[in-house]
């Protein structure tokens, strides 16, 4: 396969962090794909771990990869940050249970049903309202997906409230020894720092949707390896209600290539109608993740 200048940068790339910015169709995960590869020339593919953000590109990258590993492999460590957090806690003999987002639900509601109102000083009057439930979750995934937490000096008197309430749930949660999302990945980033996993370089695509929880993650995976090479199209950007964001990738302290040259063709304008202007959101984030 040819690559571009910028390609074959990324998959010559020595030690140390790299960036790799693009919009879409530049080609930084076939880069990516590529380095990966050249990796496995001289080390083992259970040293390489390449993450992606979601399952479909876990499986694009393995259909990709796996037909060029004729010397067959004892792991191969491709997956997503969730994937990534469970294996951490099971090599440490934990098997964590992470709750449903219908459990995480049904939960907030039962907590909420036993609160007192005293306790919500500026939110109390919403807590008989069944939506309400519904915002807390928002909120709670907004608040524990930031690493470190935002001190209470920080927020005000509602999101002091909810982080006052967010203790509880926490409790509610080990008591039932599970974890929910944002847990699961505070979790693995300590379990990480006390057995750090032999990886010796990763790979990492569509970076544009971490969030500080995954990017502390990351930063703990790094600790001990010979490279790490990040991918992202900050532009593409979505779901910042839930923490995610461009500015993980941007304030990465690494050189960066920039992939210019678009590879994919565009396809035909679509017209795309929602029956309900409540799916448009949804629709519409479905739209980019698939440009």
């Amino acid at each position: 396969m040819d690559f571009s200048a910028e390609q074959r940068q990324v998959v010559e790339h020595g030690a140390g962090p790299l960036r790799v910015g693009g919009r879409a169709g530049t080609g930084k995960t076939t880069a990516l794909i590529a380095r990966y590869l050249e990796l496995t020339r001289s080390v083992p593919p259970s040293k390489i771990l390449f993450v992606c953000r979601s399952r479909e590109g876990v499986a694009g990258v393995r259909d990709a990869v796996v037909p060029a590993l004729a010397g067959g492999f004892d792991s191969l460590p491709i997956a997503t940050f969730d994937g990534i957090a469970i294996d951490v806690l099971a090599r440490g003999g934990a098997w964590p249970r992470r709750v449903s987002v219908a459990e995480q639900r049904t939960l907030v509601r039962d907590l909420l049903a036993a609160e007192d109102p005293a306790t919500w000083p500026t939110l109390g009057h919403l807590l008989p309202r069944p939506a309400f439930a519904d915002e807390v979750l928002d909120g709670l995934t907004r608040l524990r997906m930031a690493a470190p937490a935002p001190t209470s000096e920080r927020l005000d008197d509602a999101w002091r409230e909810l982080a006052s309430f967010a203790a509880r749930y926490s409790d509610a949660l080990a008591r039932r020894d599970a974890f929910d999302r944002p847990g699961l990945f505070v979790a693995a980033a300590l379990a990480a720092e006390a057995a750090p996993l032999p990886y010796e370089h990763i790979l990492v695509d569509d970076f544009e949707a971490a969030t500080a929880a995954t990017a502390r993650l990351l930063d703990v995976l790094a600790r001990n390896t010979a490279s790490v090479c990040v991918a992202a199209n900050p532009s593409a950007a979505i779901d910042s209600r839930r923490g995610a964001s461009a500015q993980f990738f941007e304030t990465l302290a690494a050189p960066q290539v920039e992939l210019t040259e678009t590879f994919r063709r565009p396809s035909p304008p679509v017209l795309v109608r929602c029956n309900h202007p409540s799916v448009e959101p949804e629709v519409i984030a479905g739209e980019l993740l698939a440009a």
